[in-house]
């Protein structure tokens, strides 16, 4: 039986696989990132040329129904609401470009991203985009260019420290 952290690490973990085994992609992904002040991480924070993005990784079992913000998850009794992951992943982006902002001066926009990494299905629209690990890659290999590599050289300068996992990822 695989506790909930151990679901939510292995679900992190099928990201980071999925994003070593990409080709044409050049970034770092900084993963476990806890900025200061906060309690809460942020699950992976992507910097590449196609921009930089929060991600907030799922390893859940189970039929959720999203509407919005707005997510439910099917039970033997019927729908129950349970915490909006779209509204975390926003938070979370949000965080992190206010905190670049605020260090660095200068305005990032930071996408946020949901990846459903275990077993579970997502039926409905979200207001964030709601990807498994493997259209994770096609969807931000879809992107056009945004950062220098000027930009994302400051920016993993900057934000390592805060990571306990930096991984490179080389074209």
């Amino acid at each position: 039986m695989l506790y909930r952290w151990e679901r939510g690490f292995e679900g992190e973990y099928r990201v980071i696989e999925a994003l070593s085994e990409v080709r044409g992609l050049e970034g770092v992904l900084l993963s476990d990132l806890v900025l200061p002040g906060r309690k809460a991480n942020i699950d992976h924070a992507l910097i590449c040329e196609r921009g930089i993005f929060a991600i907030e990784t799922k390893a859940y079992s189970g039929v959720y129904f999203v509407s919005g913000d707005g997510w439910y998850v099917e039970t033997p009794s019927g729908k129950r609401e349970v915490r909006s992951i779209s509204k975390v992943a926003k938070r979370n982006a949000a965080l992190l470009s206010g905190f670049l902002r605020e260090n660095l001066g200068k305005g990032y926009f930071v996408r946020p991203l949901i990846v459903f990494a275990g077993e579970g299905l997502v039926v409905g629209e979200s207001t964030v985009p709601v990807l498994s690990p493997e259209e994770l890659v096609v969807y931000i290999g879809s992107l056009p260019k945004g950062l220098s590599k000027r930009d994302i050289s400051l920016l993993v300068e900057f934000l390592d420290e805060y990571a306990r996992h930096v991984m490179v990822i080389e074209p």
